[in-house]
């Protein structure tokens, strides 16, 4: 992906000059799990829509139900040290490392670095 103020210069050297065969050079509309767009002030943004709605379609489908909303990862009056509830199956549990893999990626996808 190239990011510039003329991409069209760019463009131009890459193809004519060292014979690249570029493919989709208009602006990016996805890339690497993110989707790209302008808001309402033209300011090129970026997040992972697509990506997390994936992610709550394969939950739903595995759990049969969409998440519950939540505004913090802990429940109130949790108290996990008394959890008695048997172990996950084998089944449940890469279930359960896909989801958290899945997570992990939205968060590393949503940190832009330069």
């Amino acid at each position: 992906m190239i990011a510039s103020k003329d991409p069209d210069s760019i463009i131009k050297i890459l193809m004519e000059k060292y014979q690249f065969k570029l493919k989709g050079t208009g602006p990016t509309e996805f890339h690497l799990g993110c989707d790209f767009f302008r808001d309402e002030e033209g300011v090129l943004c970026y997040a992972p829509k697509k990506y997390i709605e994936k992610i709550l379609e394969n939950y739903r489908w595995i759990f049969g139900t969409w998440p519950k909303p939540a505004t913090s990862p802990l429940t109130t009056g949790d108290h996990p040290e008394l959890d008695t509830l048997e172990l996950l199956n084998e089944d449940d549990q890469k279930a359960y490392q896909s989801l958290i893999g899945a997570l992990q990626w939205v968060i590393q996808i949503g940190c832009f670095d330069i």
